[in-house]
């Protein structure tokens, strides 16, 4: 598979309990059917049963919510002091303005990572932040008949930043991807034609062909107070607290869910998943890229 889209996804299988034997590996297909693999003889998913030895005492199970569960990506689960996971940092709140079966995703939502965009941990560290961008590849058109329209996929997001660690500084992708080749939809051969694109193309990641900066004044105090994400995650909009915003994504879209900031808090990232493919040729049958599907607000203690 070229780059833009994901080959695969994997989960980390952890080592059983001592207190444990494994008593079956099985596969399930992605699709509802009553074969463990898929036709081509690729296993697509694996999953591990254990049970405790006879006599044993079971051992603690560690409980987590739905939003723990999704952040398993390592830069994810390493922003916490020593590396502990996200939701245990002393600080920072994670809230879910979806849930993610609310979402049309193209594989199992258990299978997509959820990652981390973190502008900001504290007040102070606030004051170094300058931008919060998004890459817009186009994806698709729409049309009612008489005229047509280009609709922006929300590809990538990243946060420019005075100084600091760049940890945590962009989610998703920033391309190049096969959406922004001019031939794209009329491509016959995707992996000649596709190679001798990446060869020759001048745009890099997260290029300003396809770019939307929203610039913030953080040294003047300018935060991010709510965070609106459309239905479907295919629009997004930030508003500041001095009455400013940006818009990203499809326009005209219905049903928004937003979160506003709170007394004592701070907007200071986003979490994000792109599980949800977009930019298709008809030219190759594939698709360019992956798109938004889900969004939380990490907030803050002031």
């Amino acid at each position: 598979m070229f780059r833009g889209v994901a080959r695969n996804a994997s989960h980390r299988l952890d080592r059983p309990s001592r207190h444990c034997r494994c008593l079956r590996i099985y596969c399930l297909s992605d699709v509802t059917t009553d074969h463990y693999v898929l036709q081509d003889g690729m296993i697509c998913r694996l999953g591990l049963l254990q049970s405790s030895l006879p006599g044993d005492k079971l051992p603690h199970k560690t409980s987590y919510t739905g939003i723990e569960k999704l952040l398993w990506t390592k830069q994810a689960s390493s922003l916490a002091p020593q590396n502990n996971p996200i939701w245990e940092h002393p600080s920072l709140r994670l809230h879910q303005l979806c849930e993610p079966s609310g979402f049309s995703a193209t594989m199992p939502n258990e299978m997509v990572p959820w990652d981390v965009l973190l502008w900001a941990d504290t007040a102070e560290s606030y004051k170094g932040l300058q931008s919060i961008s998004c890459f817009l590849p186009i994806g698709g058109h729409g049309s009612d008949f008489q005229t047509s329209w280009p609709i922006p996929d929300i590809v990538g997001l990243r946060c420019k930043k005075i100084g600091g660690s760049d940890c945590a500084s962009y989610v998703g992708t920033g391309g190049p991807v096969p959406a922004q080749c001019s031939e794209w939809g009329r491509m016959q051969n995707a992996k000649t034609d596709l190679e001798s694109w990446y060869t020759s193309t001048e745009l890099k990641s997260f290029d300003n062909a396809n770019m939307n900066h929203f610039d913030i004044d953080g040294p003047g105090g300018e935060v991010i107070t709510e965070v609106h994400i459309s239905n479907e995650a295919k629009a997004l909009r930030l508003l500041t607290n001095r009455g400013r915003g940006c818009f990203w994504g499809e326009e005209n879209r219905q049903q928004w869910t937003q979160y506003r900031v709170g007394e004592d808090e701070l907007i200071v990232g986003l979490v994000c998943a792109f599980g949800n493919l977009g930019g298709w040729s008809w030219g190759v049958k594939m698709y360019s890229h992956w798109n938004l599907s889900g969004l939380a607000v990490i907030t803050a203690s002031t």
